[in-house]
């Protein structure tokens, strides 16, 4: 999916204005929207674990260092998982949200449950490690192995490599091996589906950009919309600057946060976190848009830090996520600052 951003750069925008002349252009580099990004990031790695798996099960004798391998590249990937998971937090409130993170949930149970996952019924006791379990009392007796979650049974993996039993060696690769193709793959996708969902829903159209610098500047916000317009200007750059547009992202949100404050005769500390803060302390925001906001300042904050970003798809498709974000979210600030001036309005009369 190619991100708002990159569609529009094919326009030329003439802003009439004294001051700015926006000129956007169509950059030579392909880029993907940010949730393209996270599922790249998430499908490669799992990738090259179901790669690592399917190579072991072909192997007579599985050593050490492969078992140390394996269980260091599942951990990675289920920590791979969480990141993505609170990276997704900025969607926070959009439709299909708690879908999306439900999902995260339990692929990332799935590696870290104790639980019981897959049984594997043998015939017979090949190995220490088979379970002798009675059908019938004091009549017949059926032998299983079981699997509980990967990160589990890839440590029982190692247990049973430096036993050197080959055969329960043999079971746990395969268990695992299975469990992701098939139960892991299918979580995968359905996680995926609602990621590009997601992705569909949030995306800020330009003509909602315009009308709310417009509205911005009506309201007495417009150092807010001088920080929007900087921004978009670096990343109409050749090559766009990345460091500055993101900078300029994270400006405007601060300056909002900052004029909401004094518009509602609060001092700003002019330290980001304390200052939304207060502005949950005073009503104005909800306790669920002050994380967003804070996940969103964080965000702009990590990916505008560099002195020098590489320009990639990667790095645009982050910078396109930081826009669009930005605006939506200066957008829901204004909103609830409306909403509040209102409620206030009311109460007095």
């Amino acid at each position: 999916m190619i991100s708002f951003t990159a569609q529009i750069r094919v326009w030329r925008e003439i802003t009439l204005d004294t001051k700015n002349i926006l000129i956007i252009h169509k950059s030579k580099l392909e880029t993907m929207s940010s949730v393209e990004t996270i599922i790249s990031e998430i499908e490669d790695e799992f990738l090259k674990l179901v790669r690592r798996f399917g190579i072991l099960r072909g192997k007579r004798i599985v050593q050490e260092s492969d078992g140390l391998e394996l269980f260091k590249m599942v951990v990675g990937f289920q920590r791979r998982l969480e990141y993505h998971k609170e990276s997704v937090l900025v969607f926070s409130g959009r439709p299909y949200f708690q879908r999306t993170m439900n999902q995260f949930e339990a692929l990332i149970n799935y590696f870290s449950t104790k639980d019981k996952l897959r049984k594997l019924t043998l015939s017979y006791k090949e190995d220490a490690y088979v379970i002798e379990v009675a059908v019938t009392p004091g009549y017949r007796t059926a032998y299983i192995d079981t699997m509980e979650g990967v990160i589990h049974e890839a440590k029982e993996l190692l247990k049973r490599i430096r036993s050197g039993t080959q055969t329960a060696i043999s079971r746990s690769v395969s268990l695992i091996y299975d469990f992701l193709n098939e139960d892991v793959r299918t979580g995968l996708i359905e996680l995926y589906g609602d990621l590009h969902l997601l992705a569909s829903l949030v995306i800020f159209p330009i003509e909602e950009k315009l009308k709310l610098k417009d509205q911005l500047a009506t309201e007495e916000f417009k150092k807010v919309v001088e920080f929007l317009e900087i921004a978009e200007q670096n990343y109409s750059l050749t090559p766009p600057h990345l460091k500055d547009t993101l900078s300029n992202c994270r400006n405007a949100l601060e300056e909002m946060v900052t004029l909401l404050l004094e518009k509602i005769d609060l001092k700003p500390a002019r330290r980001f976190s304390m200052d939304v803060g207060a502005l949950s302390k005073s009503g104005l925001l909800d306790v669920d848009t002050k994380k967003v906001v804070l996940s969103i300042w964080s965000y702009l904050s990590m990916k505008g830090s560099h002195s020098y970003v590489k320009i990639d798809g990667k790095s645009i498709s982050d910078v396109d996520f930081g826009l669009e974000q930005t605006y939506r979210m200066i957008s829901q600030l204004l909103t609830k600052y409306q909403t509040y001036v209102e409620a206030k309005t009311s109460t007095k009369q």
